[in-house]
């Protein structure tokens, strides 16, 4: 009996160490390279949409999240989360073919290129303007999917404002720079769209601005320390308490057309010229994939999409949030044009973008 036992003791430490040398030669030929730092482990199953974490707070978080409940279905789980970071850091993490996830999806805005813009040539950390430069090479390879949402660039001012109209504000900037403060997002767009805007001007000087809260009624208070005039995404300033206490100077020419009390917004390109960089910006938010997903699953991914943002369900939820319909054209193509109208954007406000904000 005694020997028997040694046996099966025996037995089992040769079975024990078989398995542990098969298991460490399995690890030396496929080592598992664990997650990217900074971000949480992806779902084994199912679609998930992405949104960098700089977006976390933004419309274009709310639209993807949005999107994410309209395509959930039982069998074909779709979920959003958030890659914590900034947008060069979340497009190398989810679009890299040796680190990114399979079924996933990231959504990317105006803001997306024009943080690449700012890290890639602006003032940076060493190593920033490398992986910026990485990453705008990843987003250039990434298949586009779908259009969600656009959103019109606006300038608005408080509804008690000595500020009336967009001819009052050229001129006061034509005439004394530094007479108006303008007030704008923490984002890299919100900057370069007010750069681009004070270059379509002319403006003699460099123009001071103070950083504010996104949609906050504060930013558009006329008294104390606040702006005379906001420049924002038309999402931004969605809430009614706010937009009851607004005048809309102008919009952009692209995005959704806009309305108030007096009729249609007055549109920037026809003040400043269609050939102005500014006339043309506004913040569309739409889904790629990595560029290793095959041409057959981007077709299906993308007529999944298309089906959901045909529903009237969808424009409800959009309006719900301040925005207008995505525009009904090639997505590739789109973004293509995007970026270039992005870096002519950033061109046009080389000269301002790094101007201090006057503390008044």
């Amino acid at each position: 009996m005694r020997s028997d036992r040694s046996f099966n003791r025996g037995a089992w430490l040769l079975l024990l160490l078989a398995t542990v040398a098969f298991v460490a030669t399995d690890f030396v030929r496929h080592p598992f390279e664990g997650v990217q730092p900074g971000i949480a482990a992806a779902p084994s199953h199912g679609l998930t949409l992405w949104i960098p974490g700089t977006d976390a707070d933004s419309a274009p978080a709310s639209v993807t999240a949005a999107a994410a409940r309209a395509l959930n279905r039982r069998g074909a789980p779709v979920s959003s989360h958030v890659v914590p970071g900034g947008s060069a850091s979340a497009i190398v993490a989810l679009l890299d073919a040796d680190r990114g996830f399979d079924n996933a999806l990231l959504a990317v805005n105006t803001g997306t290129l024009a943080d690449l813009e700012r890290d890639e040539h602006g003032p940076a950390l060493p190593g920033t303007p490398e992986q910026a430069a990485r990453a705008a090479t990843l987003l250039r390879e990434a298949k586009p999917v779908a259009l969600l949402a656009d959103d019109t660039l606006v300038l608005v001012t408080d509804s008690q404002s000595h500020v009336h109209s967009l001819g009052q504000v050229i001129t006061s900037l034509r005439r004394n720079p530094g007479h108006l403060v303008f007030g704008i997002g923490i984002d890299a767009w919100s900057r370069t769209a007010l750069g681009a805007f004070v270059d379509a001007v002319h403006a003699p000087g460099h123009v001071p601005y103070r950083v504010l809260p996104s949609g906050s009624a504060a930013a558009i208070s006329t008294g104390g320390d606040s702006a005379d005039v906001v420049v924002a995404p038309r999402a931004e300033l969605r809430s009614s308490a706010v937009l009851r206490r607004l005048r809309i100077l102008a919009q952009s020419d692209a995005g959704p057309a806009l309305r108030d009390g007096s009729g249609a917004v007055p549109r920037l390109g026809d003040v400043l010229g269609r050939e102005a960089p500014i006339s043309d910006a506004h913040r569309w938010i739409a889904l790629v994939a990595p560029p290793s997903t095959t041409a057959a699953e981007v077709r299906a991914l993308a007529a999944r999409i298309r089906t959901m943002t045909e529903q009237p369900s969808w424009h409800a939820t959009l309006r719900t949030l301040g925005l207008g319909e995505p525009p009904h054209v090639a997505v590739g193509p789109f973004i293509a044009r995007a970026e270039r109208g992005d870096r002519a954007l950033a061109r046009a406000a080389s000269h301002v973008a790094q101007a201090a904000p006057d503390e008044r």
